[in-house]
């Protein structure tokens, strides 16, 4: 049945409804399709680009969803878990599951496209603790820093992780003032985990600013490439490809 994309029975997964579908089974009863239900698919997309697109993990889209008032389908708020198995489902990209079966895509129920429902796995896997020194995604896409989580010591490829301490200043007149001071520091150098000859620390707004210095040039340079230049190189790249 689910080879042939036929559904097998209970309650449809969030974004489909059940309609009849005019085949009789075995025991003279009509079976039920899948159909995508419109409305909910929109929230299904939402948690798919939240993922992908934002960083966001399945806590922060549940905690999301229920501050713009999307309830689930029973009117109740959203749990990570729920999200958490929506972003799992292979319905989503049109495919049909029982236990180890898979039917082949369908695409009348493709809510969400392939490259995004593989791009979301890659994501959630590369975030879990055990992957974590393969992970490549963002780990924090939120807070003040702007590489918390994303950055690594070039000298023994050790995370960078954010630190805060207080040092006291004087003023102009004469009056002394606390302020804090954030850093980003080699996590290996600083647990004495493997040796490092880099530096033990970088100011947070130095490196945030080189880095933002650094992405305003590139897409400075890309809004003034043209259509042609750029359609042109990628051609070029892709026939040297071809090639070899």
């Amino acid at each position: 049945m689910v080879k042939e994309g036929r559904f097998r029975g209970g309650v449809a997964p969030y974004g489909y409804y059940l309609e009849k579908s005019g085949i009789i089974n075995k025991r003279k009863h009509e079976v039920n399709k899948l159909v995508v239900n419109d409305e909910e698919a929109e929230v299904v997309r939402m948690m798919y680009s939240l993922c992908v697109s934002s960083g966001y993990g399945r806590w922060r889209i549940a905690m999301l969803l229920n501050d713009k008032g999307i309830k689930t389908r029973n009117g109740a708020n959203w749990h990570e878990s729920s999200v958490g198995s929506i972003l799992k489902n292979v319905t989503y990209k049109g495919i049909l599951r029982s236990g180890k079966t898979y039917s082949k895509p369908f695409k009348e129920l493709q809510i969400i496209d392939p490259y995004t429902f593989d791009l979301a796995q890659k994501l959630i896997e590369e975030r879990i603790n055990e992957k974590n020194d393969e992970r490549t995604a963002p780990l924090n896409t939120s807070g003040q820093s702007l590489l918390s989580g994303n950055v690594f010591c070039g000298h023994c490829r050790g995370r960078l992780v954010l630190t805060t301490n207080g040092k006291v200043v004087k003023l102009a007149n004469g009056e002394s003032k606390g302020v804090k001071r954030i850093r980003y520091i080699c996590y290996n150098k600083t647990r004495r985990r493997k040796e490092c000859d880099g530096q033990t620390g970088y100011t947070m707004h130095l490196l945030d600013d080189a880095v933002t210095q650094l992405l305003h040039q590139i897409f400075n340079r890309m809004s003034a490439a043209s259509d042609n230049l750029i359609v042109g190189s990628t051609q070029e790249r892709h026939m040297v490809e071809l090639r070899a």
